[in-house]
């Protein structure tokens, strides 16, 4: 990448905004609602689940550290394995794996809202990102960029 940006791209700001969020729909959920919890689903079930979603998003996540660190190394898009899945499967594993599994474990109804914020707040902050993307890769990245989702896996049949 560029010097424009630093290693983490829009990470540190990404996760001090999502931070931030999650410690106000916890007490939201506490002291407002009440420790509302969600409907019709066990606090067992909700735990196993959870905890699955949380090692699948750990797998997915690691592979990407080992993605991420080949690009800074050797100066090359990487696009196979989990990035050949979501362009940014750092974020997307936190935000659509992660966080909600620890959200289902802890039983927080307005947690819930935490990977939408997280969402947004991504898709906000990305395009800096893919713009510095793009002068440093130019047309292979724009071909990479129009075949594989940044966050949500293309469902191909």
């Amino acid at each position: 990448m560029t010097k424009k940006m630093n290693r983490f791209g829009i990470g540190h700001i990404w996760a001090v905004i999502s931070i931030m969020y999650s410690v106000m729909a916890v007490y939201i959920n506490d002291f407002i609602l009440g420790s509302a919890k969600i409907p019709f689903i066990s606090d067992k079930i909700l735990f196993l689940i959870g905890l699955i979603m949380i090692i699948l998003g750990l797998v997915i996540f690691t592979n990407a550290i080992i993605g991420f660190n080949k690009v800074y190394k050797d100066k090359k898009l990487v696009t196979t394995g989990v990035y050949g899945i979501f362009r940014h499967p750092l974020y997307a594993s936190i935000t659509l794996l992660i966080v909600p599994g620890c959200i289902f474990m802890v039983n927080k109804l307005f947690g819930l809202t935490v990977p939408i914020v997280m969402y947004i707040t991504f898709r906000f902050l990305i395009r800096r990102e893919e713009k510095l993307l793009e002068s440093e890769f130019g047309k292979e990245y724009l071909k990479y960029k129009k075949n594989v989702n940044a966050f949500f896996p293309k469902i191909k049949f």
